[in-house]
């Protein structure tokens, strides 16, 4: 399968923990992955993410989000900050090794 997937699971708590559970195609294996996109996370060693409760936060950006709304982000420069190599790629026909540097380069 392609495409975007969604799935809501409604009253989740603030500080509950979660990952995505991943079937490749071809696989008969499924693995766990934390969320790349989760603003909280477990303290290593541990790895899951963790839902965040934002509804009494107070909010203080009113003045960047408005100036954000006049600026066109594709054409602003791109920064990316971390790629962790490890849990990125992997070679599954290989019993899940981590690539090389010189694999991923």
């Amino acid at each position: 399968a392609v495409g975007i997937w969604e799935l809501f699971i409604p009253d989740l708590g603030g500080g509950e923990l979660y990952k995505y559970e991943i079937l490749p195609q071809g696989a008969e294996v499924p693995f766990t992955k934390a969320d790349p996109w989760a603003t909280a996370a477990e303290l290593r060693p541990k790895t899951a993410s963790m839902v965040c409760d934002v509804a009494g936060y107070q909010w203080n950006d009113q003045e960047w989000m408005t100036q954000r709304a006049t600026h066109d982000p594709f054409k602003k420069p791109l920064s990316i900050y971390e790629v962790h190599l490890g849990s990125w790629r992997r070679k599954p026909e290989e019993a899940n090794r981590w690539l090389s540097y010189r694999e991923l380069a």
